[in-house]
């Protein structure tokens, strides 16, 4: 047997595993024609002739709307779902018009227009798309304008209906050349050990257990609040957080503030300056170095003691060491934090081609249904004055247009929302993470769309729930299946390929935790680089990529305690990333 790429990738989805269900933007039930009632002013386009039109639009509400809206005015219109479909009918009956939409399934239809242009010249052909669309596909449809090919820009409205009837004109129409320059692409993404908080303790209790203090604290300073609170503790003793308003008063203040080194030997000997310190907790000496740094919030180390002169020239080099281990790990925190915050800005953007083309689906059935229920307003008014039938008749049509006019807003908040969820910062809550990765799955179905690339998800058999920050989880995912979409996009860009996502709840010896896998057929990845794809700056893509996406994505799965790794990989085979949340009730 020859063993080839094709060969490799047509045993990597075995047929008898193709069971997964498709969990993306559903797809609006198909209606029938004669339950459609969306009309365009009949006194405008009757006055146009009959013509026979031919519409190629995968979306079923959109295709509904144009093919009913063309229907009322008096011409003959079929719609198809695909562009096969469409040259099929072509090829058995003669149109005069093509509205063709570009994002179609299989063949797109940019290929299906330069069909029709080369079999059959008489159709005048006109492109529906979106601004991005328009742009990213600029030098295509500019070839197809030079054959007569005319560009509507989504979301369609009546006037732009008005125009398939005009002269030859390319003033009228738009031009590719209008569409707006295209967004810069997307980084991908990342992981350690153990998080930023983490090592801070760790940090805090080998330097308490070096320095024999009874307790170690570390304190922070809040300037909008303008108020001291104690962020982490080592030690015994009882600290009275009642007493922690008073803070901002005490020596805490001096090292924080004033960036001094505090040294109380006897607190009994200088009991006014210690006055608002001592009921927080009980200590005899103590020493404070402040903690270096150029976030907002300022930090200070102390040493409390539990007797006098607990502390000696040495005590103090090292409370000084440890502000100064202290203040890295604490920029490191802000520097993560600053590049989360970035990166999910760029995925912000970049998603924002998906936000377009489903808003621009679902508005032009919304003007159309405007439309006619104004047209439908005026009907209404005469039937009243007549038979009762016909004034029944054209109440229940009326009922019909607000139906689907109130589906398609619902749709269009369902898709606002959507987006707006990764633009806002939330709290920590309870999250149910199969609805965020199926929502990942919605956010990406544009781009993988066009990239050829098929997402496949089976949800799970139940909830699975956590305590967590929902948009981090939502980054997390994003990156990863983000990645995994480009790496097939950058390696098979005509073909395309696949991504398949499995989540589940599993016990390990850590406990409880949800376990979410992400298998692409991409390029894989050697199994020397597994550890490394996930270092700053490491990225196989080089005049794209930044080496963020996936060195962010392990960081915040540090923050929650998580992990994610790669799971198995072979060169062109693909690639199985592992994310690991845990539960936390």
């Amino acid at each position: 047997m020859t063993i080839s790429l094709k060969n490799l990738l047509a045993q990597r989805w075995p047929a008898a595993a193709d069971a997964l269900r498709i969990q993306l933007l559903p797809k609006r039930g198909r209606e029938e024609d004669e339950q459609a009632t969306a009309r365009l002013p009949l006194e405008i386009l009757a006055s146009q002739g009959m013509r026979s039109i031919l519409i190629i639009e995968d979306d079923p509400q959109q295709n509904l709307a144009l093919t009913h809206q063309l229907r009322r005015a008096g011409h003959r219109v079929e719609g198809v779902l695909d562009a096969e479909g469409g040259l099929s009918l072509l090829a058995r009956e003669a149109f005069d018009i093509l509205l063709c939409d570009a994002g179609l399934p299989g063949m797109d239809g940019i290929e299906a227009i330069g069909r029709v242009c080369r079999d059959y010249p008489q159709v005048r052909a006109f492109l529906m798309t979106d601004w991005i669309t328009a742009d990213r596909r600029r030098s295509d449809i500019a070839e197809l304008e030079g054959q007569g090919v005319r560009l509507l820009l989504k979301p369609l409205t009546i006037d732009d209906l008005l125009l398939i009837f005009e002269s030859d004109n390319a003033s009228v129409f738009y031009s590719s050349e209008r569409a707006l320059a295209t967004a810069q692409p997307l980084p991908t993404f990342a992981d350690q050990q153990m998080s930023v908080q983490q090592r801070l303790h760790q940090v805090l209790e080998e330097f308490h257990s070096l320095t024999q203090a009874t307790q170690t604290v570390l304190f922070v300073l809040h300037p909008d609040q303008r108020q001291i609170e104690a962020v982490d503790i080592c030690g015994r003793g009882h600290l009275n957080q009642s007493a922690a308003m008073h803070l901002l008063h005490s020596p805490v203040r001096d090292a924080i503030e004033d960036r001094l080194l505090v040294r109380v030997r006897d607190s009994q000997q200088v009991e006014r300056y210690v006055f608002h310190l001592l009921p927080f907790l009980s200590f005899r000496s103590c020493l404070g170095a402040p903690v270096p740094g150029n976030s907002a919030s300022q930090y200070a180390l102390f040493l409390f003691f539990a007797h006098a002169n607990g502390f000696d020239e040495k005590a103090e080099r090292m409370a000084q060491a440890g502000a100064l281990a202290l203040g890295a790990l604490l920029e490191e925190q802000a520097l993560l934090e600053r590049m989360t915050e970035m990166q999910r800005t760029l995925l912000v953007g970049h998603l924002t081609r998906a936000l377009v083309h489903e808003t621009n689906h679902q508005l032009s059935p919304i003007v159309f249904a405007l439309e006619d229920l104004q047209s439908q307003c005026g009907r209404m008014e005469q039937a009243i004055e007549g038979p009762v039938a016909a004034a029944r008749q054209q109440m229940q049509e009326t009922r019909t247009t607000l139906g689907s006019l109130s589906l398609s807003l619902q749709n269009l908040m369902r898709t606002t929302k959507m987006f707006g969820r990764i633009t806002v910062q939330d709290e920590v809550g309870m999250v149910r993470i199969d609805r965020v990765l199926g929502r990942c799955m919605e956010l990406l179905k544009d781009m993988a769309d066009r990239a050829h690339v098929v997402l496949e998800y089976e949800p799970p058999a139940q909830i699975l729930v956590t305590k967590v920050k929902e948009t981090l989880i939502q980054q997390i995912l994003l990156n990863l299946l983000l990645n995994a979409v480009q790496q097939i996009a950058l390696t098979r860009p005509a073909t395309g390929g696949r991504v398949r996502v499995f989540i589940c709840k599993q016990t390990t010896a850590q406990g409880l935790s949800i376990r979410i896998a992400i298998e692409d057929d991409g390029p894989g990845i050697h199994h020397s680089q597994w550890r490394r794809i996930f270092d700053l700056g490491m990225t196989t893509r080089k005049s794209e990529g930044s080496g963020l996406g996936l060195y962010l994505a392990e960081r915040l799965c540090e923050e929650i305690h998580g992990r994610v790794y790669v799971d198995d990989s072979a060169i062109l085979w693909g690639t199985r990333f592992v994310v690991e949340i845990p539960v936390n009730l």
